[in-house]
């Protein structure tokens, strides 16, 4: 459960995030409203930061070499992630 120091103000929430408080209003970010402000919880920021993680490509061949299986990000197609998968181990 979230505590009061765990909601921060867009100000905040960009000093967080690391990015300009006119962008925090464009991320699809979940948030509440207190008195017609918005109050951002900072495990939600948490959230957004690891899913938008990206496995550096070099990273990515050593895996398949190995046979491991990485995350795939939430956006892209399974089947598009395998093609791109066997080609990179066929390029190596």
């Amino acid at each position: 459960m979230s505590g009061p120091k765990d909601w921060l103000t867009k100000r905040e929430a960009a000093e967080y995030l690391k990015v300009s408080v006119r962008q925090i209003g464009r991320l699809p970010l979940p948030r509440t409203f207190v008195a017609s402000s918005p109050r951002y919880d900072r495990a939600d920021l948490d959230e957004y930061l690891q899913q938008r993680k990206v496995v550096p490509r070099q990273q990515t061949r050593r895996a398949a070499h190995r046979g491991e299986v990485l995350a795939v990000h939430a956006r892209s197609s399974s089947t598009d992630w395998l093609k791109d998968l066997k080609s990179r181990v066929l390029r190596s």
